[in-house]
């Protein structure tokens, strides 16, 4: 019985060690997670050029230039 009583022992140690191993490894991979998934603080630092793209694009979209040239010639007349 004392070595089937040490069996249980042991392996209770080593689920045990599992479960200590295993939320570890949940932790770090809702960290990871979190990183991955970060938009706002991996974007901040490129704001300003996403800003001027932005900027250029809504001027494309909205005539460009021949739209600016056309609007500043129609008021020199």
């Amino acid at each position: 019985m004392t070595g089937d009583r040490r069996t249980v022992e042991r392996i209770r140690a080593d689920i045990e060690s599992e479960r200590v191993g295993l939320a570890e490894a949940v932790e770090e991979l809702r960290g990871s997670l979190h990183e991955a998934t970060d938009l706002r603080g991996r974007l901040r630092p490129k704001l300003p050029l996403f800003a001027a793209a932005a900027a250029g694009a809504g001027f494309v979209l909205g005539g460009g230039l021949r739209a600016t040239l056309r609007a500043l010639f129609r008021r020199r007349r």
